[in-house]
């Protein structure tokens, strides 16, 4: 809901129809769980109820009902932060998966990456680690790991353009990083699978 506010101007002795001049800015209006919203509002209701002007008592037992609100308002702003933070880093770490799906092939630099999303580059990294079981520069390796192998597998090109598509600076690299993982260099493999496929 939008809520304008009006200032009445005068001329002589009328007053003008008053004009909007800007909507009013709201921070405290946050969306609030359904529980919490029935806590808040008895609160509210219960100070209605206890306050009588005058009585010491009351307007006491009033002012603890205020203390409890504030302390409940307060908890509600912060669960409302975690909630706009979670969804935060769930689009940042979407956009971060999918840098690293589409550009693996370049020389994709994950910190510079982590710190384009606005969270520090360890956050990003245990974050990742938690949600895909795996830190980034984990998953950038399986990724040229897997996009080696099919190079290797199914097209005859020569090895030093497998490793510069997988984003290799060099052969050596390469090799030395598909061997870690696979136990064969990109040529040994690239015989042992030929013959998988022709036999």
């Amino acid at each position: 809901m939008y809520r304008f506010h009006y200032e009445p101007t005068r001329t002589g002795n009328m007053w003008d129809i008053p004009e909007p001049i800007e909507r009013l800015q709201l921070p405290f209006l946050m969306p609030i769980q359904i529980e919490r919203q029935g806590k808040i509002g008895g609160m509210f209701r219960e100070a209605e109820r206890e306050w009588v002007p005058g009585d010491q008592a009351r307007e006491t037992r009033v002012k603890s009902v205020w203390y409890r609100l504030i302390q409940e308002l307060h908890e509600a702003a912060h669960a409302g932060d975690r909630q706009s933070e979670e969804e935060g880093i769930d689009e940042a770490l979407r956009q971060f998966k999918e840098k690293l799906d589409t550009g693996f092939a370049s020389d994709v630099r994950i910190t510079e990456l982590a710190e384009q999303t606005g969270f520090s580059p360890v956050y990003m990294r245990r974050t990742f680690d938690a949600r895909y079981g795996r830190s980034p520069k984990e998953y950038l390796d399986q990724l040229r790991y897997e996009h080696a192998v099919r190079r290797l597998r199914f097209t005859s090109d020569a090895i030093t353009d497998v490793a510069a598509s997988c984003g290799y600076a060099d052969v050596y690299q390469f090799s030395k990083a598909f061997k870690k993982r696979n136990g064969l260099s990109p040529s040994e493999y690239r015989r042992s699978s030929d013959s998988t496929l022709f036999n």
